[in-house]
């Protein structure tokens, strides 16, 4: 293959994998690599008609020393440039919001979290919203009694999701000398639930983890636990997969635990 060829196979293949509407996130191992993606990136988006910044809009300079990295949200998700990690700007509702299943699922839908960095606490909501609709509650129907509490209590913890940070690299800088994935799913009469783990043993024998994504859901009406088990199985086969294939290219050793 000639290599103007393969470059361009290459880059179709970054856009396919990395890019959504008109955001790009990737990663490179240096940063001239990462200057070429960018030039690339930039020409391809020109023949679709998709021009870059005006330079009067863009930020002039960043000083490393003296000035905090800027933090780019992407998707819901804040990525702070800083420390590499991801975490969420979030603020709680007004304390005089009337409690209603629409403004329970309006201030549920803000919370857009597509890697499923803070999935036990979004899987809460979706359990409170799922009894809402198994009482029959209207839209603009105040809710009362024990849902009150709970959703009193969810909306008390939006702010904590500052502090959560999960590293954007699934490797060391260091280099591991052993890389696995380890995907677990598990299931309860609420709900079900997979996520995804790399494992990193390094040449020094230090051994870390670090967070891919999960899924979950709620379970489905009167269904038996063995059948909760199930859609939990295959819901966890699914993220396995995806993991899989977005993080390793099926390179790596994986282990799918039930």
């Amino acid at each position: 293959m000639p290599e103007s060829t393969r470059a361009n196979f290459q880059l179709q293949q970054k856009v396919l994998e990395s890019t959504y509407m008109d955001d790009s996130m990737d990663s490179t191992v240096d940063e001239q690599n990462a200057i070429d993606l960018y030039h690339q990136l930039s020409q391809l988006w020109e023949k679709a008609g998709m021009h870059e910044v005006p330079q009067e809009d863009r930020l002039s300079k960043v000083d490393f020393n003296h000035e905090d990295l800027p933090s780019t949200k992407t998707l819901g998700v804040v990525w702070v440039a800083e420390t590499d990690v991801f975490t969420f700007n979030t603020k709680p509702p007004p304390t005089d919001l009337p409690l209603t299943k629409r403004n329970v699922l309006k201030n549920v839908a803000t919370l857009f979290d597509p890697l499923g960095l803070v999935t036990p606490y979004t899987i809460r909501a979706k359990i409170l919203l799922q009894v809402m609709w198994t009482r029959g509650l209207d839209w603009d129907e105040g809710i009362d009694g024990d849902l009150t509490e709970q959703v009193q209590q969810w909306f008390s913890e939006v702010d904590d999701l500052k502090k959560v940070q999960v590293q954007r690299c699934l490797q060391p800088r260091t280099g591991p000398a052993e890389t696995t994935i380890h995907t677990f799913v598990d299931a309860s009469k609420d709900a079900f639930g997979a996520v995804s783990y790399v494992r990193n043993a390094r040449q020094d024998g230090v051994v870390g983890t670090r967070f891919i994504a999960s899924k979950q859901g709620c379970s489905i009406g009167d269904n038996e636990y063995t059948e909760i088990r199930t859609i939990c199985g295959c819901d966890g086969t699914k993220t396995h997969s995806v993991c899989v294939e977005s993080s390793t290219n099926g390179n790596w050793p994986c282990h799918l635990l039930e």
